[in-house]
C-alpha cells in the first residue's frame, strides 16, 4: 500500500521511491483513500478478523478475494461488513 506525503517541491513521493506530480487544490478529490487487499482463504471463520483489520487499518476499500465464493447471499459477507459499506461481489460460477 502506497501513502502519499506531498513535499515542498511540489511532487509526490511514495514509499517505494516513485515521484509523481502532486498539486493540492483544496478539493475533495485530492483526499486520500486507504484500500486493502486479502485472499481471505474462507470467509466463514474469519469475518471478526475481517472487521477488525478494516477498524485496526482505517481502511475505505477493502477487496477481499475467495475462491470458495459461490453463492451472493452468504450470511459470511453480511457479517464481515461494517456500519456504512457496502459490499460488490461476484460468485464463482458453479462447475
Amino acid at each position: 500500500m502506497r501513502h502519499r506525503q506531498p513535499a515542498e517541491s511540489g511532487h509526490d513521493f511514495t514509499q517505494h521511491g516513485a515521484c509523481l506530480p502532486f498539486r493540492h487544490t483544496g478539493r475533495s478529490a485530492d483526499q486520500e483513500i486507504s484500500i486493502g487487499w486479502l485472499n481471505v482463504q474462507s470467509l466463514r471463520n474469519k469475518t471478526d478478523a475481517v472487521e477488525e483489520l478494516v477498524r485496526d487499518r482505517s481502511l475505505d476499500v477493502l477487496a477481499l478475494t475467495e475462491t470458495w465464493h459461490t453463492d451472493s447471499n452468504d450470511v459470511c459477507l453480511r457479517l464481515a461488513t461494517l456500519e456504512g459499506y457496502a459490499i460488490t461481489d461476484v460468485a464463482r460460477p458453479p462447475g
